[in-house]
């Protein structure tokens, strides 16, 4: 790397070798025009008839190689929230029952959960169909 002085504020700034983006900087060009030059033949071998030259290289590159269409989502709140209010709504009536009759102690009716011990805590957990 070699040292560049700026004059205006006095600080000497670390950049690379000229002598080593030369090359860096073809190997790279020659890359993406080697690609580009593939996508174009191949794109004029596919046509039925011979395409129409863009107007200028952005409209060339968006032809060659296209962007991805990017479809703004909606801001949150715009749409009414769908799906259960409440923690385990969805889960079917009688599984509430026999989860608060297995888990007397542990059971919390409000978010129809269960405390289980893992480790040293205890942890909540959703009652479902499959473990009541």
């Amino acid at each position: 790397m070699t040292p560049l002085l700026l004059g205006v504020t006095g600080l000497a700034l670390l950049t690379a070798s000229p002598d080593l983006c030369r090359p860096w900087a073809a190997t790279l060009s020659q890359s993406v025009v080697t690609a580009l030059w593939l996508r174009a033949y191949t794109s004029c071998l596919n046509s039925d008839e011979v395409p129409e030259m863009p107007a200028d290289w952005q409209a060339a590159l968006d032809r060659l190689a296209p962007r991805p269409v990017v479809i703004p989502s909606e801001r949150p709140g715009t749409k009414p929230a769908s799906g259960p209010k409440v923690a385990g709504e969805e889960v079917a009536g009688d599984t509430f029952k026999e989860c608060a009759a297995r888990h007397p102690r542990g059971y919390d009716a409000k978010r129809h959960t269960y405390n289980i011990r893992k480790g040293r805590k205890w942890v909540p957990t959703p009652c479902q169909p499959d473990r009541p």
